[in-house]
């Protein structure tokens, strides 16, 4: 009785690190530096990167991981790439035009189709190139009693890819079909969700870009105003050709 007693109250040992250390893990759980070599390779980071410095070459202010608001929740969320570059457009101090990159980075394992046909009103499509900036609307050519939009004013219908050639309406990358009794080997088209939460993801940035651009001017007294040039915002989207 007097060892069982003895034995309650002697202190327990405990393996070196305390009662809460974690649990040693197993070799085949840490990771190799060949698999993580092999990891980042197949991911998007490498190309996140690259992009970087093409981009910060070519005169681009550059920035990685820029935060944007998610548009439901509105908990921060990034984006792979934000880039920036400034054209002079006058001999006034503040005429420049402001061109936006706003780049989601996705390490495809497979090719991406893009489906395309040709648009029944392509040359309306100046309308949904996505812009910012001042001034916001022009007094129109002909009739000085109405206004125009700048896509109107700048003729962007006559010249802007968007208003040119087949449109993608639809995109699909591959997919090798699991358990296929007829074909081991069988592939099928599908929408990746990689591919889709990246595309939803340039919508809501670029949104979130236009609408801090028209939120952020402030009045100034009228003897310093210079109306500035519009910034124009890439939307994300492409236009290709079927190959």
């Amino acid at each position: 009785m007097d060892e069982v007693q003895k034995s309650q109250n002697a202190p327990q040992s405990h393996p070196a690190g305390g009662p809460n250390a974690p649990a040693k893990l197993k070799r085949e759980d840490v990771i190799s530096l060949d698999e993580a070599k092999d990891a980042l390779l197949r991911s998007g980071y490498l190309l996140e990167s690259r992009l970087e410095t093409v981009h910060s070459k070519r005169g681009y202010y550059v920035e990685a991981n820029e935060a944007y608001p998610d548009p439901k929740t509105g908990k921060a969320r990034e984006l792979d790439l934000y880039a920036l570059s400034a054209h002079r457009a006058g001999p006034l101090d503040y005429d420049f035009i402001f061109h936006v990159l706003l780049v989601e980075c996705i390490n495809n394992p497979q090719p991406v189709v893009f489906l395309t046909k040709k648009p029944q009103v392509g040359f309306l499509h100046h309308h949904e190139i996505k812009m910012a900036g001042l001034p916001v609307k022009f007094a129109d050519k002909k009739r000085r009693d109405q206004w125009g939009s700048l896509a109107d004013f700048l003729a962007m219908s006559e010249y802007h890819h968007y208003c040119k050639g087949r449109m993608a309406t639809q995109y699909c990358s591959f997919l090798r079909k699991k358990g296929s009794r007829t074909n081991a080997r069988e592939w099928m088209a599908t929408h990746d969700e990689e591919h889709f939460d990246a595309l939803r993801k340039l919508c809501a940035v670029t949104e979130h870009v236009v609408n801090k651009n028209f939120t952020s001017w402030t009045s100034v007294p009228r003897r310093r105003a210079r109306p500035p040039c519009p910034l124009s915002c890439g939307s994300g989207k492409r236009r290709a050709e079927n190959r």
